[in-house]
């Protein structure tokens, strides 16, 4: 039986955690979910469902798990951003600080 195979360990072990909110690395994570669900409610033209896929589900993997939280930050903050970027060159045609795609 390896580490793996014990309970004792696995249950301890803060990789394997859910995210503590109230440590300052939890709260910057809040942050990114707030700014992600905040990017979804306020704009009016909906992300297609793959881009909902992967966002809502590395959510779900770091909030199960504290391992995955890098993983969150690596896909869905960068979709986020691309998607608020398309409407702001939307609201602002003339705006010479876009993203490219």
């Amino acid at each position: 039986m390896g580490y793996l195979g014990s309970r004792f360990l696995v249950d301890r072990t803060l990789e394997y955690q859910s995210p503590n909110f109230h440590t300052p690395s939890g709260q910057v994570l809040l942050a990114g979910l707030i700014l992600v669900v905040a990017a979804l409610s306020v704009t009016r033209q909906r992300p297609t469902f793959p881009w909902l896929l992967v966002v809502a589900s590395n959510l779900a993997f770091a909030l199960y798990s504290a391992r995955n939280i890098p993983l969150f930050a690596v896909t869905a903050l960068p979709l986020t951003i691309l998607h608020a970027n398309m409407l702001w060159q939307q609201s602002n045609p003339g705006s010479r600080a876009t993203l490219t795609r």
